[in-house]
């Protein structure tokens, strides 16, 4: 299951990456206070992103602790995607 979520995180990353590259060059110069901003869904999908990459094999755990389930989390990563601006708040703070 910890390889689908590392898959399910890749393979939105690589979406929201498209979503957000024209906004990259308006939000190189944001301040830190307004990453801090996040809408609640991408903090915590960022939260559960970053969690992950950096201990994938607590996987289960790292969403147990942000309520979430498998998919859940594909459901919040594909919810993220349909949204151009919540794509782009996930993508900035995913750089």
């Amino acid at each position: 299951m910890t390889r689908r979520m590392i898959g399910s995180l890749a393979a939105a990353g690589l979406l929201l990456a498209g979503c957000g590259a024209e906004q990259q060059a308006a939000t190189a110069d944001a301040p830190a206070a307004e990453a801090a901003a996040l809408p609640p869904m991408v903090a915590r999908a960022v939260a559960v992103a970053r969690g992950i990459e950096a201990n994938p094999a607590a996987a289960d755990s790292i969403l147990s602790a942000n309520g979430l389930t498998a998919a859940g989390l594909d459901s919040l990563m594909y919810t993220i995607a349909e949204d151009s601006a919540l794509a782009a708040a996930y993508a900035t703070a995913m750089r």
